[in-house]
C-alpha cells in the first residue's frame, strides 16, 4: 500500500475535475462527516463531486447550519439520498440542521431522497431531480418550517404509489416493502 503525501493530494484536488469521495462499509457519524468535509472543499473548489457509501448518500451531522449544497448526487444504491441528523437528547434536543439548502441535487435512491429528520429548521430542497424512490422523495418528520419548492423539484421519477412529501416517521415505510432502512 502507498501513502500520499498532503501536497501529492492537494495537487492532485487542483488538477482533476471529477471525484468519487468513498467511506468504508456502514459508514458511521465521523466517517460520513469526513466524507461530507471533502466533499464540500471539493465543491468549494468547482470540482464535480459524487458521493458514494451504503445505506445513506449524505448524512448531515450536528450542527449543519446555512450551508448550500448544490448539485449533490446521491445513488443509485443507496436507501436515502441525504439525512439531516435529528434533534438528539444527548446534544439537550437542539435543532441539528439549521437554515440549509439543498439545490439542484439529484437523488436515486430506493425509499427516501432527502429526510428531514427532527430537529431541521427552516432547510429548503429546491431545484432537484427525485428518481426511484418507492416512500417519499422528501420525508419532513416533525421539522419546523421547512420548505420544499414542489414548483421547482422534479417528482416525475418516483415509483407508482410514492409521494412527493412524507410527514411520517422513515420506520412507517407504507410502500417500501421490500426496501430495508439502515
Amino acid at each position: 500500500m502507498s501513502t500520499a503525501t498532503f501536497p501529492e493530494i492537494a495537487k492532485v484536488m487542483r488538477e482533476k475535475r471529477s471525484f468519487a469521495v468513498l467511506s468504508h462499509v456502514r459508514p458511521d457519524g465521523d466517517a460520513l462527516g469526513s466524507q461530507l468535509a471533502v466533499a464540500l472543499t471539493l465543491k468549494k473548489l468547482g470540482k464535480d463531486v459524487r458521493v458514494w457509501n451504503e445505506g445513506t448518500g449524505v448524512y448531515l451531522e450536528h450542527f449543519v447550519r446555512s450551508s448550500i449544497f448544490r448539485r449533490l448526487q446521491a445513488g443509485p444504491n443507496v436507501t436515502r439520498g441525504l439525512t439531516c441528523e435529528w434533534a438528539d437528547p444527548g446534544w439537550g434536543s437542539q435543532p441539528a440542521c439549521v437554515g440549509n439548502v439543498i439545490d439542484e441535487s439529484f437523488f436515486d435512491t430506493d425509499a427516501i431522497g432527502v429526510y428531514l429528520d427532527e430537529g431541521t429548521v427552516g432547510t429548503t430542497v429546491r431545484n432537484s431531480i427525485f428518481a426511484g424512490q418507492c416512500w417519499a422523495a422528501i420525508v419532513n418528520y416533525k421539522g419546523v418550517n421547512n420548505l420544499y419548492d414542489t414548483t421547482g423539484n422534479d417528482y416525475s421519477r418516483l415509483r407508482a404509489g410514492a409521494v412527493p412529501v412524507s410527514n411520517d416517521h422513515d420506520r412507517l415505510l407504507p410502500n417500501c416493502r421490500g426496501a430495508a432502512l439502515g
